[in-house]
């Protein structure tokens, strides 16, 4: 067990020493999300890729129907 090294204490931090409560360390943490959260896609955003998908899919299947139709009614011709 010698090479477990202790959990850190908090309490030494130097933000709890000036009175600070520990929180810049959650500070820059939030900084850093809110940097990031204008990457993110919204709700609308998701409902409308959606919405593009469904289209996509039922066209896509709607002309391969049409496309092995066509080919029975060409063969059994």
């Amino acid at each position: 067990m010698s090479n477990v090294e202790e959990f850190p204490d908090k309490r030494r931090n130097s933000d709890f020493a000036n009175g600070n409560g520990g929180n810049s360390d959650v500070r820059e943490r939030l900084a850093k999300l809110e940097a990031q959260v204008e990457h993110l896609a919204t709700k609308a955003d998701i409902k409308s890729m959606e919405n593009s998908l469904i289209k996509w899919m039922m066209g896509t299947i709607a002309v391969s129907a049409l496309t092995l139709i066509v080919a029975v009614i060409r063969t059994l011709n």
